[in-house]
């Protein structure tokens, strides 16, 4: 948030100099609540602005800074109605305080309503034009609407005020990988761990795009980091289990997948991931388990669905019931469902790669996952050749962090043995 110099005097200020001494109990009161708010204490923040504001003799400008003070605090608790209620108070009592703007954006973008967001931010700019929290929170609200190069030329701008916030790098950074600029987003988490060295998200996203660039080695060593850095944060360990399967290492990738899973014994992803590394290694009684148990907790996912059945071609186990009982379950709308229709014989591999190309994936995502899928196929039913041509083509062409590259490697391994 907002902490500016300018901005705590004139907190201080407004809450501090009263015309009215029958006010002084009340200021000290909302004093409180900010020194609270500023520890962390939400709740009991929230409670000292309640009691603040029963004063009826606050001048118009100090009942907007309570009204500020206790809308940020809600906002930050979650109780997102409350927040916005006070917050639009305190915009209406004191209009030129930049800081209740932030929140409110804040919200939109949490509500994914980036327009909004956009439009509050932009308004704190004028009000406060060289500050870098506002230019940081606009720079990420104009990412998500697309806007990447006015998102990246906002953080230029905010890094020119603070080229020592290693957040302004690392959010540049995002910015660039949705340009599609590995390069720039890699020299910017770069920046970022030199000005932050304990900054875990950095050394993560770091390590995928070093896993993208074929540098799996090099990106364990990240993952490696950010696990030391934050040992319970379970998408670390899911993205090194990741890295390890697009080396073959399938026994550390599993080794990694059950530490995450002690952690985080719910998650349908990790059971997924587990349940395709039990697959490479031919346990298939243990890859069906963690399957079924994808499928159980994400019914309407067609990914679960579809690498339960593979699991079951690969181990010669009949499974028309299942499968059909499966595939009746999922969600039609959403990719990969046709592929389930390839697999159930009501669609053939020309449909599925229109299926692909329509869901208009920048990142050929969805291209690689055709022709695994259809690969894999043919491998099963079809033309061995056909397969080996698609398979090898995912190798060659996709995204070693995708994951039906390791896939393709694992099948094509299988194959030569």
């Amino acid at each position: 948030m907002p902490r500016s110099l300018a901005i705590s005097m004139l907190i201080l200020a407004l809450l501090t100099f009263a015309p009215v001494r029958a006010q002084e109990p009340a200021l000290g009161v909302g004093r409180a609540a900010f020194d609270a708010k500023m520890r962390g204490q939400f709740a009991l923040a929230i409670g000292l602005f309640d009691r603040a504001l029963l004063e009826s003799n606050l001048s118009t400008a100090q009942r907007g800074m309570l009204y500020y003070g206790r809308g940020a605090s809600y906002q930050q608790l979650e109780v997102t109605g409350r927040a916005l209620s006070d917050l639009d108070a305190a915009i209406v009592l004191l209009p030129d305080f930049p800081n209740s703007y932030v929140y409110r954006a804040l919200i939109w973008i949490v509500e994914r309503r980036y327009e909004q967001a956009i439009e509050d931010l932009n308004f704190a700019r004028k009000l406060v034009p060289k500050d870098p929290t506002i230019l940081m929170n606009l720079g990420s609200a104009l990412a998500r609407v697309g806007q990447v190069d006015r998102a990246i030329e906002t953080y230029d701008q905010a890094i020119a005020e603070r080229p020592d916030a290693a957040r302004l790098y690392y959010n540049r950074a995002v910015a660039y990988i949705l340009k599609k600029d590995r390069g720039k987003a890699l020299s910017d988490f770069n920046q970022a761990i030199v000005l932050e060295p304990n900054f875990a998200d950095a050394y993560e996203n770091r390590g995928v795009l070093l896993v993208v660039d074929g540098k799996a080695e090099q990106a364990i060593a990240d993952f490696d980091a950010a696990i030391k850095l934050s040992p319970r944060d379970v998408k670390f360990r899911e993205n090194r289990a990741n890295a390890l399967l697009t080396l073959s290492r399938y026994r550390e990738a599993l080794d990694e997948f059950d530490s995450a899973l002690k952690i985080d014994p719910g998650n349908p992803t990790l059971y997924l991931g587990r349940g395709r590394t039990h697959l490479f290694l031919g346990n298939f009684d243990a890859s069906f388990e963690d399957l079924k148990t994808a499928v159980r907790l994400r019914p309407l996912n067609p990914y679960p669905v579809i690498w339960l059945h593979i699991a079951r071609l690969h181990a010669n186990d009949r499974d028309a019931d299942e499968f059909a009982e499966n595939a009746a379950r999922i969600k039609r709308d959403t990719w990969p469902s046709a592929v389930v229709d390839l697999y159930l014989g009501t669609s053939n591999s020309e449909q599925i790669v229109s299926a692909a190309q329509a869901t208009k994936d920048e990142t050929g995502k969805r291209a690689c996952e055709a022709d695994f899928f259809v690969g894999d196929y043919e491998g099963h039913r079809g033309d061995p050749t056909k397969s080996k041509e698609l398979l090898e083509r995912v190798v060659a062409k996709c995204r070693a962090f995708d994951a039906v590259y390791s896939a393709a490697q694992s099948e094509l391994d299988l194959a030569v043995r």
